[in-house]
Parts: structure tokens; C-alpha cells; sequence
């Protein structure tokens, strides 16, 4: 195993709670040859004065100030700035194994990969994490772009498909593509791009990044971006659709079936008057257009049914949403 130089890019902001246990989980992994490159974006805390104090112990460590708080300039700075040939993302608010980068770097080593991704686990209390649990597993499966897109976008490997946190990447996956500015659900704009320039995907079923949920004070949780939320949601899978179309006939497809499963659920919530007006107009005119290309496309009977229920019914659909929706997250040790 070749000892390369792995970035570890970490957005910070408004954390002076939750960033030296985000650090100390860092500085203290297995694998040493790292760059801890962090881009502060003032908030008003004590965040800045504690990266100055682990800047001091660790030479490792790189602070680049950005004047604008946006999480997305943020990563672009951090992928541009950065010198590793592999990078992976944290939160600042997030932690992760101590053998994170170590397990990964080697299973992509062994495979070949572009990109190693691990399960994520979301707590609320830091004493919920058991790592000895978390990492008990170290089986892997592999995929290749197409097929690890396609059970992404059909939710059946599990949300941390649409997060950037929790993998290390090839460098070279980031040319030409950049996270959208000023946009909420950024991970979503961008993530599918970086899949499809992969040829190789591991995921493996150990969880070693854990993500702390339902804080009261980060970015998606104000209730005045709410709407931005949805309005970032719909254009993300409207981007998705535009992106495949001259690309994969199957994940073009899919990417059908989920702009009329986003639809449903913005009608069934009422919140479809709060997307912009062109938007919407865009989402009602060529509802038939994406449930034709749902349906010639070689998708499986149920992505079919789905499609045409949630154009023709879809208040009813966004009740059976919710209901399965509760269930599935009826267990507080769930996996993100």
C-alpha cells in the first residue's frame, strides 16, 4: 500500500461546541501522512480561536478564512486548495472512527477503487456511538458507476448515498465539477457527478463516520430555510434528469421517477406554492414527459406503478409516504 498524501476537508462553521472533538478524532487516526486543511467562516463563537489552539500542536493542520458563510464555496475552496491525491469530507459537527482513513485507504488500495464509501451512523448523544459494534463488519460490496447510482437514486442502499461525508475520493473525480453556491441540500446537486466518473465503488458495511443529528442550531435545521430546502430539493432532481439525458437511458429513467415522487410529496404538504414560480411551472408542464420516460425506460414494474400513481393520485401517495416513512425511522438506532 503506497503512502499517499490524504486531504481531510472540513467546512467550519458556528462549532466551538462540537469542532476539538471533530479534530481530536482527526489528528488521532491510524493513518498519519494526512493534511487537516479547514476553511472557518466567521459566526460570531470561539470556533476560530480553537483552531488556532490545534493549529499550534499539530503542523498538519491548514486555516483558510472565507469572509462568506457558504458551505458550498467552502468545499470548493477546500477540493482547491487541498495537495492529497485522495480526499474525503467531515462536518465539522461530525466524527469519525480512528482507523477511518486507514480502513479505507487500504480497502481502495486492494480494489482499486475511486472511491470507498462507509455507512454513517446518526446519534444524538455521543455515548449512543459503540464503536466496537459499528465496526464489527468489514465486508464490502462493489459496483460500478451505473449500478451503484441506480440503487442510490432508488433509496435502497440507504441515505448516506447523498451525502459527500464518510468516503475518500480520487482527486482527479473533482475535475470540472463544483458544489452549487448559496444552495441548501448541496450534496445532492453534486454528488451523483462524482459517482458517474467513477469506474469502481466500495461500500463497505462497517460504520465508521458518525453524524450528529437534530441540532437545533445548524444550517438545515432554521425554520426560515425550510423553503429553500424544498425549492434546493426540486431543482436538485430536475439537474439530475438534464444530466443523464444524453448520458443513461436508465438513470435517466429514474431520475424521472424521482421528480413526480418529489412532486407528490410537495403536494401532499402544500408546499408547492412555495417553489418558485418557473419551477413549478416546469414540474406541472412536463409531468406526462417524465412519466413517459419513467415508463419506456428499463426500469422494474414497481418504479412503473409508482409513477403513475403519483401523477394521477398524489395526496393519496404522500399519505402512504408518510406512513412508510414512519416506520421506517420508528427506531432511534438507525443508520443514516
Amino acid at each position: 500500500m503506497e503512502n499517499k498524501m490524504i486531504s481531510v476537508l472540513i467546512p467550519v462553521y458556528n462549532v466551538e461546541n462540537y469542532i476539538e472533538r471533530c479534530l481530536n478524532c482527526v489528528i488521532n487516526q491510524t493513518y498519519n501522512n494526512i493534511e487537516i486543511l479547514l476553511v472557518w467562516q466567521p459566526s460570531g463563537d470561539k470556533t476560530l480561536d480553537i483552531l488556532k489552539e490545534y493549529h499550534k500542536k499539530d503542523n498538519r493542520i491548514r486555516i483558510i478564512e472565507q469572509l462568506i458563510p457558504d458551505v458550498s464555496t467552502a468545499r470548493n475552496t477546500l477540493i482547491k486548495e487541498s495537495k492529497g491525491e485522495i480526499i474525503c469530507f467531515i462536518d465539522s459537527d461530525d466524527m469519525i472512527s480512528n482507523n477511518f482513513v486507514e480502513i479505507l485507504y487500504k480497502k481502495m488500495c486492494d480494489e482499486g477503487a475511486d472511491i470507498v464509501t462507509t455507512q454513517i451512523f446518526a446519534f444524538k448523544n455521543i455515548n449512543q456511538i459503540n464503536k466496537e459494534l459499528l465496526e464489527k463488519n468489514k465486508n464490502n460490496s462493489v459496483y460500478d458507476n451505473t449500478n451503484f447510482i441506480k440503487l442510490a437514486f432508488t433509496g435502497k442502499l440507504g441515505s448516506y448515498t447523498g451525502v459527500v461525508q464518510g468516503k475518500l475520493y480520487n482527486r482527479e473525480l473533482f475535475n470540472d465539477i463544483a458544489f452549487p453556491q448559496n444552495r441548501l441540500s448541496e450534496d445532492n446537486a453534486t454528488i451523483y457527478k462524482i459517482y458517474w466518473n467513477a469506474k469502481r465503488i466500495i461500500s463497505l458495511d462497517s460504520a465508521l463516520y458518525y453524524y450528529q443529528s437534530e441540532r437545533s442550531d445548524s444550517i438545515m435545521h432554521k425554520k426560515n430555510n425550510i423553503e429553500q430546502l424544498f425549492e434546493a430539493s426540486y431543482m436538485n432532481r430536475l439537474e439530475q434528469f438534464d444530466f443523464f439525458l444524453n448520458r443513461s437511458q436508465i438513470l435517466l429513467g429514474i431520475s424521472a421517477y424521482n421528480i413526480l415522487t418529489e412532486r407528490m410529496r410537495l403536494i401532499g404538504n402544500g408546499s408547492l406554492l412555495s417553489i418558485n414560480n418557473n419551477i413549478v411551472a416546469k414540474i406541472e408542464n412536463k409531468k406526462f414527459y417524465y412519466l413517459k420516460n419513467a415508463l419506456i425506460n428499463k426500469n422494474d414494474l414497481k418504479i412503473k406503478i409508482i409513477s403513475i400513481l403519483c401523477v394521477l393520485y398524489p395526496n393519496m401517495m404522500y399519505k402512504v409516504w408518510l406512513k412508510r416513512k414512519s416506520l421506517k425511522y420508528k427506531n432511534e438506532w438507525r443508520r443514516k
